[in-house]
């Protein structure tokens, strides 16, 4: 989940006898800045009191599987696709393919829960599946996991 409030994974620090130490006593965190898109951010931690030197780790914001997908034909051979909104999301991969277990072929990126196909074949079963992209902070995409496939058959 992400955007909103910047996000701060629980930091949990070890000594090498396998005892938890204390934050503030013996550890300090830092955290990059940012985190609140999607993407992969640095959290630094700094031994002091009784111990010495840093390290460095990497925790990753991801967006959620996109739900909620419903598949409607309608009476000019459309199918109108929605879907429920993933936070942090700036669009939505839509795919098809003609078999469930077939290649799946990128039909649009829509910037809303909903789309309405083009003509498809009358009599013909589609399935569709939904993800969620957004770009991270460093520029590149990042995807959400597939969402269920749903079939339809156009009328």
């Amino acid at each position: 989940i992400c955007e909103g409030k910047a996000k701060k994974p629980a930091v949990i620090v070890k000594n090498s006898a396998d005892k938890k130490l204390v934050k503030g006593t013996d550890y300090k965190v830092q955290y990059e800045s940012g985190r609140k898109k999607a993407g992969t951010y640095k959290v630094t931690v700094t031994f002091i009191g009784n111990y010495e030197g840093s390290k460095t780790l990497k925790f990753t914001i991801k967006l959620d599987k996109t739900k909620g997908v419903e598949a409607k034909a309608k009476k000019d051979h459309t199918v109108t696709i929605t879907f429920d909104k993933v936070t942090g999301a700036e669009k939505y991969c839509i795919y098809y393919a003609t078999s469930k277990d077939g290649e799946y072929e990128k039909l649009t990126n829509a910037k809303k829960t909903s789309f309405t196909t083009g003509k498809l074949t009358p009599g013909k079963v589609y399935y569709f599946k939904v993800r969620a992209t957004a770009k991270k902070a460093d520029g590149k995409n990042t995807f959400g996991a597939y969402s269920g496939i749903v079939a339809v058959k156009i009328k």
